[in-house]
């Protein structure tokens, strides 16, 4: 019999503990995300609640799909090209949830540092500069200028052809989603600040 008396009111505890208002459902929760494109180039975002659920359904719908796809642009890129489909610099879009806030300054805050660690990560430098060193220069007509400029030239070309591969992909997803299975690259989402 006290067991059971316990027990009523820890359920009881329970159900008071869930009628009150949770975090997630405040009004100005926002959530910092890293989104991950296909060619795993990823962006920082803050997210209302609403806008995560959205994503995430759009997201789950084209990880379903995402092998499907893989395969119709693989046999369409087949007709077209004489190089391999490159398949491993590419993935399905993914989220990942980094932070939650309740201060929409606070979150702008953090989206702006992530945004600048992004920045400074993908400059184009060789980072010889940011170490202190001076770096070794190339002679004009040296090996090295003219296996630098080969390497160049090849990974630009290896860049179109992922550029490319990526919107083949992309087109085959939305065919598979109906037509509009949503915008090639996600839109950032500003806070309204009351």
């Amino acid at each position: 019999m006290r067991t059971t008396a316990l027990a009523v009111r820890w359920l009881a505890a329970g159900l008071t503990y869930l009628a009150l208002p949770q975090p997630s459902v405040r009004a100005g929760m926002l959530t910092l995300v890293r989104l991950y494109e296909l060619d795993k180039t990823y962006t920082y975002e803050l997210l209302t609640p609403g806008d995560l659920r959205r994503l995430a359904l759009v997201l789950n719908a084209e990880q379903r799909l995402y092998p499907q796809a893989v395969r119709l642009a693989q046999a369409q890129w087949a007709r077209s090209h004489r190089t391999p489909f490159p398949l491993s610099k590419l993935a399905p879009r993914r989220v990942v949830r980094l932070r939650t806030f309740t201060d929409a300054a606070a979150a702008q805050t953090a989206l702006r540092k992530a945004d600048q660690e992004l920045a400074r990560r993908t400059s184009g430098s060789d980072g010889a500069h940011e170490r202190g060193g001076k770096g070794k220069r190339d002679k004009k007509g040296g090996k090295k200028a003219k296996r630098k400029q080969a390497k160049g030239e090849r990974t630009e070309h290896e860049s179109e052809e992922l550029s490319e591969a990526q919107e083949l992909l992309r087109a085959r997803m939305d065919e598979l989603l109906g037509g509009g299975g949503g915008p090639a690259k996600s839109e950032k989402h500003e806070p309204d600040s009351d």
